[in-house]
């Protein structure tokens, strides 16, 4: 039986009503459950107000000067000239650290089989490509414990590198050097230990700290980089200082250790390129690097020139010359045709 036109019609008008009763319920249930606005913590001198986020000024970014860090208990310790200690976490994974004198080790912290503790170590450098994998320690904390243990870079605002924390110094802020001593210096600029108990939900997170260890600058900075002895075959080479590049790389002086190497180092004012030996070649600021007839090997950090001096990835010498090893370990740069750390 056919439904006469006007039935049909009123039909159709009944169902878009229908849907648009629908979509208008749907639009004030996503409202009513929304979450409310982020609210960020802004100081006054005298009073803290809270107003709501538009768009934060600080975005939390990679920072190769913020710490990583390993949790697990000690499961075998080596004692002679240097101290070593394996970690073992819940999953099995086991992870060596070299404990040198310029590792902080809480008070609370015992170097002892079956403690359980969190060691921090350097991001970003590269180590021998062995298992399990080894770092210098620069914090030993306990595991357990109702604060929290941040270690890194902080800036002139005392903000970290990464726009994660954001420290307020406090009437109750005790601030000690790694050897206890008080520090009444700058903070800025400085790689800092934090241990706090309370943080805000912002973005980035504050927090007034109990405690501030001032800590050695010695591999994660700028800084600490150009003290890096360079060994080329066992002996330290007299150098120009290496240096992070703007990709957090550490880049070396090429011609004194393709030297102590016993290479010649040359530069073609014809090409604009420097010549290694008699079949490597690259130009500044040029990630294709040659060796003999082969194909150009491609890194992904270009050579470049610091006041006339010209500086490759410290890798070069590995994945471009051949070497065995080329890595950074207990504070050196080591570069040698030794048996191949793997």
């Amino acid at each position: 039986m056919k439904l006469p036109v006007v039935m049909i019609a009123m039909l159709t008008s009944i169902m878009m009503l229908l849907g648009q009763w629908v979509a208008n319920v749907k639009t004030h249930i996503k409202h009513f459950f929304s979450p409310p606005a982020v609210v960020d913590v802004v100081e006054t001198p005298d009073v803290i107000v809270e107003k709501p986020i538009v768009e934060s000024p600080i975005v939390p970014k990679e920072s190769m000067d913020v710490d990583n860090s390993f949790a697990g208990t000690i499961v075998g310790m080596t004692m002679g000239d240097s101290l070593y200690i394996m970690l073992e976490n819940a999953d099995g994974a086991r992870t060596e650290f070299y404990v040198s004198v310029d590792t902080y080790v809480f008070d609370d912290v015992k170097i002892m089989e079956g403690e359980e503790v969190v060691a921090y170590y350097e991001k970003g450098l590269i180590t021998p490509a062995i298992y399990p994998p080894r770092y210098t320690a620069s914090v030993i904390a306990p595991k357990a414990g109702p604060a929290s243990v941040f270690v890194g870079l902080f800036d002139d605002k005392l903000l970290s590198t990464d726009g994660n924390l954001k420290l307020h110094i406090g009437d109750d802020t005790k601030i000690i050097t790694k050897d206890g001593k008080a520090y009444t210096g700058s903070l800025a600029n400085e790689r800092l230990a934090v241990v706090y108990a309370i943080m805000t939900m912002s973005i980035p997170a504050q927090t007034t700290p109990s405690l501030i260890v001032v800590l050695p600058q010695e591999v994660t900075t700028s800084t600490g980089v150009s003290k890096m002895p360079i060994i080329v075959e066992g002996k330290e080479i007299k150098a120009p200082a290496a240096y992070r590049n703007s990709q957090d790389v550490i880049m070396v002086p090429v011609k004194e250790i393709v030297e102590a190497l016993d290479y010649t180092f040359n530069y073609d004012k014809t090409t604009g390129l420097y010549v290694v030996g008699k079949s490597i070649t690259f130009e500044i600021g040029n990630n294709s690097y040659s060796y003999g007839r082969m194909a150009p090997i491609v890194l992904d950090v270009a050579p470049e020139e610091v006041d006339g001096i010209a500086y490759v990835p410290f890798f070069f010498f590995s994945q471009v010359m051949h070497m065995n090893n080329a890595y950074i370990f207990e504070g050196q740069i080591v570069i040698d045709n030794n048996e191949k750390m793997e």
